[in-house]
């Protein structure tokens, strides 16, 4: 009775350790299982972000690319604009320039006169200039001639 006894407490403590093992395992796939429910959630997650993200990407490309369109067109509408004022200004400019160069004509021509009158009066400085430089020349020379007449006369008392 007593092997009978130790046999069956020998099948019950493998009968415990198998399901103290079973449920060791249990856990351990229940804890496996719920790793990849989490994972599964996450691409899940993530999955429907990326297709947010690319929807709402779609959509401001979109409205990149109207707002592109209405910018170009609005340039479009300033370039004319400007093509037209700089036209009026350049019809303003060469009529200014016109104005401009007969002024300019009008003070060549008087430059050129006041700088015949500046030649002519220099010319008549010129002479003058020589004359007075002619007169004191000859002053010099008629004293020079005196002082060589008193060295002389002084030479000759000595």
């Amino acid at each position: 009775f007593e092997g009978a006894l130790q046999e069956v407490n020998t099948k019950q403590n493998q009968v415990a350790a198998s399901s103290v093992q079973l449920e060791k395992e249990k856990q351990h796939l229940q804890y496996q299982s719920d790793e990849v429910e989490a994972k599964k959630s996450a691409y899940d997650r993530e999955w429907r972000d990326d297709q947010r993200a690319w929807s709402l990407a779609k959509r401001l490309h979109e409205q990149d690319k109207n707002r592109e369109l209405s910018e170009i067109y609005q340039q479009r509408i300033k370039l004319a604009a400007d093509e037209r004022e700089l036209d009026r200004q350049w019809e303003i400019t060469a009529l200014n320039c016109t104005q401009r160069k007969k002024e300019l004509q009008k003070l060549q021509e008087q430059v050129d006169q006041d700088w015949l009158r500046l030649q002519k009066e220099q010319a008549d400085w010129d002479d003058k200039k020589a004359a007075s430089n002619e007169r004191e020349i000859l002053q010099l020379k008629q004293e020079r001639a005196q002082l060589q007449e008193e060295m002389a006369c002084w030479r000759a008392e000595w």
